[in-house]
């Protein structure tokens, strides 16, 4: 894919101590994908196999409270999307593995985006995917590809891309997500304001 603001992407920021509990963290997403009581440990559970296969990795563990993130709760934010499209959770652990930096970049520019607009979901960033459902025997995909929206409609305007029976395009809002993301868990704020933080320190010890 290609990336927003440069050829190569930026260096993400290391991100610094302020990280909030998984168990909150994974509650806040079932509200978001409307799970009810009934259905929440089979949520949570799903939220543990992610981190079993490596799709989120978080910090703690082995007797030690598990917590994230800010990048962990983005990727786990976006793999439960794609799980509602019922890709398989090995074909997101290898979607994940490859786009991981685009998709962070992704909700970097909706951060930037927001600030502009005084913290109003005004302008909407979507990540496409292509889904090939080719001759799956289970219904699930085999393989997904990513692309920015405009780069996808380019592409098929200029007849680069070309879908054949047994490929679907799916659409994440990515500026919704985040969104919902801060009204759910409003402790992400501060953990955008260390990283930020950390980010501008960086850049500083760099041009001295």
């Amino acid at each position: 894919m290609k990336w927003f603001c440069a050829k190569k992407p930026r260096s993400l920021p290391k991100f610094g101590d302020l990280v909030i509990g998984s168990l909150q963290t994974e509650t806040a997403l079932a509200k978001l994908h409307g799970v009810g009581p009934e259905g929440e440990q089979a949520f949570l559970g799903r939220c543990r196999h992610f981190k079993q296969i490596g799709i989120v990795r978080g910090s703690g563990g082995r007797g030690k409270r598990l917590s994230y993130g800010l990048r962990d709760v983005e990727i786990l934010a976006f793999a439960l999307e794609l799980s509602a499209y019922k890709v398989d959770p090995s074909i997101i652990a290898k979607f994940i593995d490859t786009y991981r930096p685009g998709i962070h970049q992704t909700f970097d520019r909706v951060r930037h985006e927001m600030r502009r607009e005084k913290n109003e979901k005004k302008q909407v960033i979507y990540l496409a995917f292509v889904a090939n459902f080719w001759k799956s025997p289970d219904g699930v995909p085999t393989w997904l590809q990513m692309y920015t929206l405009d780069e996808l409609m380019a592409g098929l305007d200029s007849g680069k891309f070309r879908f054949w029976l047994g490929h679907r395009v799916g659409l994440i809002d990515v500026s919704y997500l985040w969104y919902k993301l801060r009204e759910l868990l409003p402790q992400l704020d501060e953990l955008v304001a260390e990283a930020e933080a950390i980010e501008v320190k960086a850049e500083a010890k760099k041009s001295e």
